[in-house]
């Protein structure tokens, strides 16, 4: 009885002996090549398409602009988040919200709109993806308001002195110093305002 090789060195045998011939082999390669080459067109077609949205969303005329900021700001107001912070004095909030990249002061709003709002607090909110201040405010009647104030910046560029009435609030945009406000005022249901700018 003639002396047996070890399975290891029968198995590689057998698959040498069974390999690709130089043309399939070549044939099978290019293939692959193919395929890895339509996956990185693909994926660069995807990158270039989300460039192009994400450009045009900075570059929107501004009352577009302004009507996707207000209709954001207004999620927010109707939400009606309990504060994280509560304060009575700005001072106090701006201690309260320390994580933010500016001081928070009372703003001098439009038309003097904070008339006969009394501050109850504030949280951390966003506005157009930038770290913002949500800040809470109570009137006369129980009317609600909520500001908004963030950093300006390119997103916000244009919405200066806009108003926009929208589903039972009024919001106005202004920017002061370095900062953006925007203020959404509950309106009662009856009231429409024609003021947009």
């Amino acid at each position: 009885m003639g002396e047996q090789r070890p399975i290891d060195d029968q198995v590689r045998d057998f698959y040498l002996a069974e390999g690709l011939d130089d043309e399939r082999l070549a044939s099978l390669l290019a293939g692959a090549r193919r395929r890895r080459r339509r996956r990185v067109l693909r994926l660069a077609a995807a990158a270039v398409v989300t460039a192009v949205v994400t450009s045009l969303l900075w570059w929107l005329p501004g009352s577009d602009r302004a009507d996707a900021v207000a209709a954001e700001v207004l999620l927010n107001h109707q939400k009606n988040l309990d504060s994280d912070f509560e304060a009575a004095s700005w001072t106090a909030l701006d201690r309260g919200l320390d994580r933010l990249p500016f001081t928070l002061v009372r703003p001098r709003a439009p038309q003097n709109r904070l008339a006969g709002f009394e501050l109850l607090g504030g949280r951390y909110c966003s506005i157009q993806a930038q770290l913002a201040a949500q800040v809470k405010l109570a009137g006369d009647g129980g009317r609600r308001a909520t500001l908004y104030v963030t950093e300006r910046s390119g997103a916000l560029d244009g919405l200066d002195g806009k108003r926009r009435p929208q589903e039972g609030a009024v919001i106005d945009f202004w920017v002061q110093g370095d900062l953006f406000y925007a203020l959404a005022i509950d309106q009662p249901a009856a009231t429409s305002d024609p003021g947009s700018t």
